[in-house]
Order: C-alpha cells, then structure tokens, then sequence
C-alpha cells in the first residue's frame, strides 16, 4: 500500500502502474498475432479484431541530403517533457490519522520542486 498522498509520489506511482499495463498490453498483442494474422477472437466482454492494411507513408530517409540540411525546411519548437525521478536522499516521514489509526504522509496543499538546475526550490500548488 502506497503511503505517500505527494502528487509527485502519486505521478511516479502512475507512470510505473502505466509502464506496467503497456508491457502486458504488449504481451498479449504478439500472442494474438502468434495465432493467426488476422481474424476475430472473443471473449466475455469484448473481442480482439487483427486487420491488415497497407498504408502510405512518408519516408523521410529518401530525401537528399541537400534539402535535409537547408535550414528553410528546419523549424524551432519548444518541447515540453515532464519526468519523474526517484529520490534517495529524502525519507518519508509518516503521521498517524487519528480518525481512523491509518498512516498517512504528511500533506499540504503544495509540493517543493527541488529541482537542481534551478537556483532555488519552486513552490508548487497542487489544486
């Protein structure tokens, strides 16, 4: 049971249960595909269909080089990415509710971002 009530520890908590379901996702996709290469599986509450098309796509690897590198075919876009990464050196400490005798994280309504490229820690508000 996970005891952290952290938004940050609750993203990280998601992120790997979301890892985890793609990994079996996987699993089970290559072994419809084992079985046959198209075709209808059924099951209780849904069925499984494999189709097969043939689609066009744009391949950029048979350009020239000459028009992959001119700058007036390249662009500049921001890129936004949001990472989770575990933390060694900061324990959790637990509190007892009272209410029910369950442990609980210590929360507030924010988190501290401590991110070290960063001068000082920024005060993040979590609604």
């Amino acid at each position: 049971m996970d005891l952290s009530q952290s938004p940050v520890d609750e993203l990280a908590t998601l992120r790997r249960k979301i890892t985890e379901l793609r990994v079996r996702e996987r699993m089970l996709e290559a072994a419809f595909l084992q079985t046959r290469d198209t075709g209808v599986f059924c099951g209780y509450r849904a069925n499984v269909r494999i189709e097969r098309s043939m689609q066009d796509v744009f391949d950029i690897t048979k350009l020239p080089a000459r028009i992959l590198d001119d700058p007036q075919f390249q662009s500049t876009r921001v890129v936004t990415k949001v990472r989770v990464e575990p933390r060694f050196d900061a324990p959790l400490h637990l509190s007892r509710d009272t209410a029910n005798g369950a442990q609980t994280a210590h929360t507030t309504g924010a988190v501290i971002d401590h991110d070290a490229r960063t001068a000082h820690p920024r005060r993040i508000t979590i609604q």
